[in-house]
Protein backbone atom coordinates (compact mmCIF):
# COMPACT_ATOMS: atom_id res chain seq x y z
CA UNK A 1 0.00 0.00 0.00
CA UNK A 2 1.09 3.58 -0.05
CA UNK A 3 1.15 5.91 3.20
CA UNK A 4 -1.50 5.64 5.81
CA UNK A 5 -3.63 8.83 6.56
CA UNK A 6 -3.42 8.21 9.25
CA UNK A 7 19.36 3.08 -11.57
CA UNK A 8 19.27 2.32 -14.25
CA UNK A 9 21.15 -0.39 -16.01
CA UNK A 10 22.01 -1.02 -19.33
CA UNK A 11 19.64 -4.17 -19.15
CA UNK A 12 16.71 -4.02 -17.35
CA UNK A 13 16.94 -3.44 -13.89
CA UNK A 14 14.10 -4.92 -12.72
CA UNK A 15 11.93 -5.97 -15.80
CA UNK A 16 6.31 -10.57 -19.53
CA UNK A 17 3.82 -12.93 -19.13
CA UNK A 18 0.60 -13.35 -20.81
CA UNK A 19 -2.47 -12.28 -19.02
CA UNK A 20 -4.62 -12.27 -21.77
CA UNK A 21 -4.59 -15.07 -23.90
CA UNK A 22 -3.44 -13.98 -28.06
CA UNK A 23 -5.25 -15.06 -31.33
CA UNK A 24 -4.65 -18.58 -31.53
CA UNK A 25 -1.60 -19.12 -34.00
CA UNK A 26 -0.82 -22.29 -36.42
CA UNK A 27 2.40 -23.06 -35.01
CA UNK A 28 2.54 -25.09 -31.00
CA UNK A 29 6.10 -24.26 -30.37
CA UNK A 30 5.03 -20.65 -30.14
CA UNK A 31 2.08 -20.94 -27.75
CA UNK A 32 4.81 -21.39 -24.45
CA UNK A 33 3.51 -18.12 -23.24
CA UNK A 34 0.42 -19.88 -22.39
CA UNK A 35 1.58 -21.37 -19.62
CA UNK A 36 2.13 -18.70 -17.00
CA UNK A 37 -1.25 -16.69 -16.94
CA UNK A 38 -1.26 -15.21 -13.56
CA UNK A 39 -3.67 -15.63 -10.78
CA UNK A 40 -5.98 -12.81 -9.61
CA UNK A 41 -5.76 -12.56 -5.56
CA UNK A 42 -8.10 -11.66 -3.57
CA UNK A 43 -7.29 -8.32 -1.48
CA UNK A 44 -7.70 -9.86 2.20
CA UNK A 45 -6.65 -7.95 5.72
CA UNK A 46 -6.12 -10.12 8.51
CA UNK A 47 -7.35 -9.31 11.95
CA UNK A 48 -6.82 -11.99 14.51
CA UNK A 49 -8.88 -15.37 13.31
CA UNK A 50 -10.90 -13.11 11.13
CA UNK A 51 -10.31 -11.84 7.38
CA UNK A 52 -12.08 -9.02 6.04
CA UNK A 53 -11.85 -8.74 2.51
CA UNK A 54 -11.77 -5.17 1.25
CA UNK A 55 -14.35 -4.21 -1.13
CA UNK A 56 -12.55 -3.50 -4.76
CA UNK A 57 -12.32 -3.90 -8.68
CA UNK A 58 -10.47 -6.94 -9.73
CA UNK A 59 -9.31 -5.54 -13.29
CA UNK A 60 -7.99 -2.74 -14.95
CA UNK A 61 -11.28 -1.54 -16.16
CA UNK A 62 -10.49 1.90 -16.44
CA UNK A 63 -7.54 2.52 -18.56
CA UNK A 64 -6.02 6.51 -18.69
CA UNK A 65 -4.41 6.88 -21.98
CA UNK A 66 -1.33 8.38 -22.29
CA UNK A 67 0.01 9.92 -25.86
CA UNK A 68 3.98 9.59 -26.62
CA UNK A 69 6.25 11.74 -24.79
CA UNK A 70 3.70 12.60 -22.68
CA UNK A 71 3.00 12.00 -18.50
CA UNK A 72 0.50 9.87 -17.25
CA UNK A 73 -0.90 10.51 -13.84
CA UNK A 74 -2.01 8.01 -11.40
CA UNK A 75 -3.90 8.97 -8.19
CA UNK A 76 -5.43 6.09 -5.97
CA UNK A 77 -7.03 5.51 -2.56
CA UNK A 78 -8.03 3.14 -0.55
CA UNK A 79 -10.57 2.19 2.56
CA UNK A 80 -10.04 -0.16 5.04
CA UNK A 81 -13.12 -0.89 6.77
CA UNK A 82 -12.24 -3.13 9.52
CA UNK A 83 -12.75 -1.58 12.55
CA UNK A 84 -9.37 -2.49 14.00
CA UNK A 85 -7.47 -0.98 11.03
CA UNK A 86 -9.63 1.40 9.69
CA UNK A 87 -7.89 4.11 7.92
CA UNK A 88 -6.70 5.06 3.97
CA UNK A 89 -3.64 4.63 1.88
CA UNK A 90 -2.92 6.41 -1.35
CA UNK A 91 -0.62 6.32 -4.11
CA UNK A 92 0.14 9.34 -6.38
CA UNK A 93 2.58 8.31 -9.40
CA UNK A 94 3.33 10.58 -12.24
CA UNK A 95 4.97 8.25 -15.38
CA UNK A 96 6.60 8.85 -18.64
CA UNK A 97 7.96 6.29 -21.63
CA UNK A 98 11.03 7.48 -22.35
CA UNK A 99 11.74 4.43 -25.03
CA UNK A 100 10.99 1.34 -26.50
CA UNK A 101 12.22 -1.16 -28.51
CA UNK A 102 13.81 -4.62 -29.35
CA UNK A 103 16.53 -5.76 -27.78
CA UNK A 104 18.58 -8.47 -29.59
CA UNK A 105 19.44 -11.54 -27.80
CA UNK A 106 23.38 -10.82 -28.46
CA UNK A 107 23.17 -8.07 -26.31
CA UNK A 108 21.91 -9.58 -23.12
CA UNK A 109 23.59 -12.94 -23.17
CA UNK A 110 22.44 -13.53 -19.32
CA UNK A 111 19.09 -14.37 -20.83
CA UNK A 112 17.71 -17.53 -22.47
CA UNK A 113 14.05 -16.84 -23.46
CA UNK A 114 12.60 -19.40 -25.37
CA UNK A 115 12.65 -20.17 -29.12
CA UNK A 116 10.04 -18.26 -31.73
CA UNK A 117 10.29 -15.19 -29.38
CA UNK A 118 11.67 -11.61 -29.38
CA UNK A 119 13.02 -9.35 -26.87
CA UNK A 120 11.48 -5.69 -26.29
CA UNK A 121 12.66 -3.12 -23.93
CA UNK A 122 10.93 -0.20 -22.45
CA UNK A 123 12.29 2.46 -20.63
CA UNK A 124 10.90 4.59 -18.35
CA UNK A 125 10.71 7.31 -15.69
CA UNK A 126 8.48 7.42 -12.31
CA UNK A 127 7.79 9.88 -9.88
CA UNK A 128 5.88 9.36 -6.82
CA UNK A 129 6.59 9.68 -2.61
CA UNK A 130 9.19 7.25 -1.43
CA UNK A 131 6.38 6.12 0.83
CA UNK A 132 3.97 5.30 -2.08
CA UNK A 133 4.20 1.18 -2.37
CA UNK A 134 4.90 0.51 -5.91
CA UNK A 135 5.79 -3.25 -5.40
CA UNK A 136 4.63 -5.92 -7.30
CA UNK A 137 2.73 -3.71 -9.95
CA UNK A 138 1.28 -4.89 -13.09
CA UNK A 139 2.88 -4.12 -16.47
CA UNK A 140 2.50 -5.31 -19.66
CA UNK A 141 2.59 -4.50 -23.40
CA UNK A 142 -0.56 -4.71 -26.19
CA UNK A 143 -0.27 -5.11 -29.70
CA UNK A 144 -2.04 -4.28 -32.62
CA UNK A 145 -4.56 -6.59 -32.40
CA UNK A 146 -5.51 -5.59 -28.38
CA UNK A 147 -3.18 -9.19 -26.97
CA UNK A 148 -1.94 -8.71 -23.95
CA UNK A 149 1.82 -9.57 -22.70
CA UNK A 150 2.65 -9.06 -19.09
CA UNK A 151 5.95 -8.93 -17.65
CA UNK A 152 7.56 -12.43 -16.74
CA UNK A 153 10.78 -13.18 -15.19
CA UNK A 154 10.62 -16.07 -15.84
CA UNK A 155 10.34 -16.39 -20.02
CA UNK A 156 13.41 -14.37 -19.70
CA UNK A 157 15.50 -17.64 -17.97
CA UNK A 158 18.38 -15.37 -16.62
CA UNK A 159 21.62 -17.26 -16.06
CA UNK A 160 21.76 -18.14 -12.21
CA UNK A 161 24.97 -16.28 -11.29
CA UNK A 162 23.84 -13.17 -13.10
CA UNK A 163 22.60 -10.63 -10.18
CA UNK A 164 20.29 -8.30 -11.73
CA UNK A 165 16.72 -7.29 -9.93
CA UNK A 166 14.18 -8.49 -12.47
CA UNK A 167 11.55 -10.40 -10.26
CA UNK A 168 8.18 -9.08 -10.75
CA UNK A 169 7.78 -7.64 -7.67
CA UNK A 170 10.15 -5.03 -8.76
CA UNK A 171 8.58 -4.65 -12.02
CA UNK A 172 7.68 -0.80 -11.19
CA UNK A 173 10.57 0.11 -9.08
CA UNK A 174 14.34 0.46 -9.20
CA UNK A 175 15.46 -3.26 -7.92
CA UNK A 176 18.45 -2.47 -5.90
CA UNK A 177 16.27 1.10 -4.11
CA UNK A 178 12.46 -0.81 -3.98
CA UNK A 179 11.75 0.92 -1.09
CA UNK A 180 8.50 -0.14 1.17
CA UNK A 181 10.27 -3.63 2.53
CA UNK A 182 11.73 -3.48 5.67
CA UNK A 183 15.79 -4.06 5.21
CA UNK A 184 16.17 -2.15 1.73
CA UNK A 185 17.53 1.16 0.68
CA UNK A 186 14.67 3.49 0.47
CA UNK A 187 13.10 4.32 -3.31
CA UNK A 188 14.13 7.68 -4.27
CA UNK A 189 11.26 9.97 -5.63
CA UNK A 190 12.37 10.54 -9.05
CA UNK A 191 14.19 7.39 -11.21
CA UNK A 192 14.45 5.60 -14.02
CA UNK A 193 14.11 1.96 -15.09
CA UNK A 194 13.92 -0.44 -17.39
CA UNK A 195 11.85 -3.87 -18.45
CA UNK A 196 12.59 -6.37 -21.03
CA UNK A 197 9.65 -8.45 -21.96
CA UNK A 198 9.34 -11.81 -24.09
CA UNK A 199 7.39 -11.52 -26.76
CA UNK A 200 5.76 -13.80 -29.48
CA UNK A 201 7.96 -14.05 -32.53
CA UNK A 202 6.77 -11.45 -35.38
CA UNK A 203 4.73 -9.03 -32.54
CA UNK A 204 5.17 -5.40 -32.08
CA UNK A 205 3.74 -4.04 -29.21
CA UNK A 206 1.92 -0.42 -29.43
CA UNK A 207 1.20 0.48 -25.84
CA UNK A 208 2.85 0.12 -22.62
CA UNK A 209 0.05 -0.58 -19.50
CA UNK A 210 1.58 0.19 -15.60
CA UNK A 211 -1.32 -0.60 -12.90
CA UNK A 212 -0.89 -1.25 -9.35
CA UNK A 213 -4.56 -1.27 -7.96
CA UNK A 214 -7.56 -1.78 -10.36
CA UNK A 215 -9.73 -0.13 -11.69
CA UNK A 216 -7.40 2.04 -13.16
CA UNK A 217 -4.07 1.69 -15.48
CA UNK A 218 -2.00 3.76 -17.08
CA UNK A 219 -1.63 2.55 -20.90
CA UNK A 220 1.15 4.53 -22.67
CA UNK A 221 1.01 4.76 -26.62
CA UNK A 222 4.80 3.76 -27.26
CA UNK A 223 7.40 5.68 -29.31
CA UNK A 224 9.01 4.78 -32.22
CA UNK A 225 11.37 2.16 -32.00
CA UNK A 226 14.99 3.20 -30.60
CA UNK A 227 17.96 1.76 -29.27
CA UNK A 228 16.60 1.03 -25.32
CA UNK A 229 20.29 -0.24 -24.13
CA UNK A 230 21.46 3.10 -25.23
CA UNK A 231 22.26 4.95 -22.14
CA UNK A 232 21.11 8.08 -24.01
CA UNK A 233 18.15 7.21 -24.93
Amino acid sequence: MGKHSADEAAVPVETPVVVEQPSRRPRASARWWLASLPAVALAVVASSYTYFEIARPQTFSSPISVAVGQSGHLHETTTIDDPSMRGSSTRDVVARVDASGPIDREAVPFFHPPEASRLWGVRFTVDADPDDDLLNCTAQLVDDKGNVYGYSEQLLNMDAGTDLPISQVYACVPGKTPGNVAGLPPRPAHYSAMLIFVLPEGVTPQVFRMGFQPPKILEFQLPESSDVLSSSS
